[in-house]
């Protein structure tokens, strides 16, 4: 799976890794050295690691293994374990999210002082080392699972790191998630975690299909292998092998749902395909707190990077999974801003009306994704044009959008015509809504004086648009094509604008 899975990765990565283990290194080399191995096949196989951030133990083994391969790793601090670096140390770059109170340390350096042996994870590699600051245990846990859409590695480590990998495995019986844990036994260190699994199985308390839930894994060799030190290199293409071929039995696992009231249905578009092509094949919505999560990630690691002009898109893969993708604004974006009237260092477009009129099916339900499913409808009006040209789409006799933007006419209060208002065509469901019929838009002042439905259609609305109504600079209303007219012989102003561009004024033929 090559699309990209966390938005604190680059894209085209594999779906990242964490790997819970010992924050000290242990009496035996053969576990730095089976540690080192795991994250040097990690990177091998462009695969992120997420962990626990530090720099010491086998915790700090496998990271800067992974990162000195050309690899990149995402470590989780929380604060009390962690500690400010000296001015001669340079220390991987802070990622804080959202609670932690640390927006204010994100230009300072950082490190885990968790753990013991010497430091081994001193650099942030060219920007593939970043850490998030966390307040608790409890959140650095829950960010590392949200994470590791990928699954889960054991190496040999202390109580910490075996309620780590407990919780995760009861998180698959409960089915909270099913992801691959995949325990190494590394020198037999696991052989009493196996034989307690199958005597709680044979005693009655774990059902044997859920046995399958983790893997204690096994060198070729076996429990000889398994313990030989000049074999330790061989555990990293093992543990990734074991990672990509993980399967549950039939049966596994409790079939609970977790989502709270209407989580998975918070986005139309998801709902949409799932009702298309079955939940096989889209998975469960990852929830709207976790996507925005994930921008937020993705805005800030840009910000430490030198910042820029961006815009965010979000994009919804198979399989459960959720693409963050920052796009730089082209030079004749301009500034984004929502201003209304348009300020002069605003960008201005060429603005026609389209010579014939646009037919809108109807639809089951009103939504964004109607952009994508009917994509012809607003592609086609602009091949005459030149590149930059904005084509005005309408009914034959109302105003819709252009083929980028929402729109807004500068016209006569109807109250008060002396005064002008900025009047953006109304959405079908808005109609309903202020006739008392259940719609998705909303009715009151916001639609006052709009009278009955009239000719008017379901279009795509913008979220600029809904920002521009919430704050109140634009009303919804029927917009005639004779307003149109209007604006055009009187100079009255027009507006289009988007989440790409902001506010763009027009300008007519």
């Amino acid at each position: 799976m090559s699309a990209e899975t966390s938005s604190v990765f680059p894209s085209g990565m594999d779906k990242p890794v964490c790997v819970f283990c010992g924050s000290s290194p242990g009496k035996s080399p053969i576990h730095a050295d089976a540690a080192r191995a795991v994250g040097q096949a990690m990177a091998s196989a462009n695969m992120p690691l997420v962990y626990g951030g530090g720099r010491r133990g086998i915790m700090g083994v496998v990271s800067q293994a992974t990162l000195e391969a050309g690899g990149h790793v995402h470590g989780i601090v929380p604060r009390a374990l962690m500690t400010r670096a000296s001015e001669r140390t340079s220390a991987p770059t802070v990622n804080p999210v959202a609670g932690s109170g640390g927006a204010s340390q994100d230009k300072e350096k950082v490190q885990s002082a968790e753990g013991a042996g010497e430091d081994l994870v001193d650099s942030d590699y060219d920007g593939r080392m970043t850490l998030s600051v966390v307040d608790s245990m409890h959140e650095r846990k829950m960010k590392m699972a949200q994470l590791s859409t990928g699954g889960f590695i054991v190496l040999p480590g202390g109580y910490g790191t075996f309620e780590e990998a407990l919780e995760m495995i009861t998180w698959n019986q409960l089915k909270i998630h099913q992801l691959p844990v995949v325990i190494l036994n590394i020198d037999n260190f696991y052989t009493p975690l196996q034989t307690l699994f199958t005597s709680a199985s044979s005693s009655g308390f774990i059902n044997p299909e859920n046995l399958s839930l983790v893997k204690i894994v096994d060198l070729p060799g076996g429990e000889k292998d398994n313990a030989d030190p000049s074999k330790a290199g061989e555990w990293g293409q093992v543990a990734v092998d074991a990672i990509k071929k993980f399967t549950f039995s039939a049966g596994a696992g409790y079939n609970l749902s977790w989502k709270t009231e209407g989580e998975g249905e918070s986005n139309a578009a998801w709902a949409y395909f799932t009702k298309r092509d079955g939940t096989e094949v889209w998975g469960d919505w990852p929830g709207d707190e976790n996507v925005w999560e994930r921008i937020k990630d993705k805005v800030e690691h840009s910000e430490r990077e030198g910042g820029g002009d961006w815009r965010v898109r979000v994009v919804l893969h198979k399989d459960g999974q959720v693409e963050v993708q920052l796009i730089a604004a082209s030079p004749s974006a301009g500034r984004f801003d929502l201003t209304l009237p348009p300020l002069p260092t605003q960008p201005r477009r060429r603005l026609v009306l389209s010579p014939s009129s646009t037919s809108l099916p109807p639809l089951e339900t009103p939504f964004r994704l109607f952009k994508t499913t009917h994509r012809p409808m607003y592609t086609a009006p602009l091949a005459p044009y030149p590149p930059g040209t904005e084509v005005l789409l309408h009914t034959g006799t109302h105003l819709l959008e252009t083929c980028t933007s929402n729109i807004a006419l500068h016209l006569p209060d109807p109250d008060r015509p002396e005064e002008a208002e900025w009047v953006t065509p109304a959405l079908r469901s808005e109609l309903e809504a202020e006739d008392g019929i259940e719609g998705e838009g909303g009715g009151g002042d916001e639609l006052r004086g709009l009278g009955k439905r009239g000719d008017t259609a379901e279009f795509l609305a913008g979220t600029v648009r809904a920002e521009l109504i919430e704050r109140g600079v634009v009303r919804v209303g029927q917009v005639s094509l004779g307003d149109w007219e209007r604006c055009k012989r009187e100079g009255r102003g027009v507006v289009g604008f988007n989440g790409f561009v902001g506010v763009w004024a027009a300008e007519f033929d």
